[in-house]
């Protein structure tokens, strides 16, 4: 992961080199990290809090971390379980089953909002096709009557 090794040196960097960067360092460093906790969750299903904080090499230390771990499973980014052990070495365990769980609760939400336009529209065209039968249910009427006429 290019953004864990080069990432902090990068963005330090930069901010040196355009000075009216600098106020959005925080908000970058965050970014990149989040994006770094989105692609670690495709290699470990757990890791040590240490190397965790070798690849978030933007945060001093785990207290940072563990903010930024609450802040992404309460927006939905990622989520995860810390669990500390007897040793002191905390682990940090990626949570697919809650992923699935958010996006089954969502595809529900959208299939109920599918469902409803559907039958919205089902009664809209069921009153416009009956208009319309209507309609030329009387040409036909009228043009059967002038052909007896």
């Amino acid at each position: 992961m290019v953004i864990s090794k080069k990432g902090k040196s990068a963005l330090d960097s930069l901010c040196k080199s355009q000075p009216s960067l600098a106020k959005y360092k925080q908000f970058i460093a965050v970014s990149l990290s989040v994006r770094i906790l989105q692609k670690c969750k495709y290699y470990y299903k757990n890791i040590k809090i240490s190397k965790l904080q070798k690849l978030l090499n933007f945060f001093n230390n785990t207290t940072e971390i563990e903010r930024l771990l609450y802040k992404c499973n309460r927006d939905g980014l990622i989520y995860t379980t810390l669990n500390y052990h007897s040793n002191g070495e905390g682990f940090l365990s990626f949570n697919p089953e809650a992923e699935v769980t958010e996006n089954l609760f969502e595809f529900g939400n959208q299939l109920r909002t599918v469902f409803k336009a559907v039958e919205e529209a089902t009664s809209e065209n069921k009153d416009y096709r009956k208009r319309i039968f209507g309609k030329v249910k009387e040409k036909l009427e009228e043009e059967s009557e002038d052909i007896r006429a």
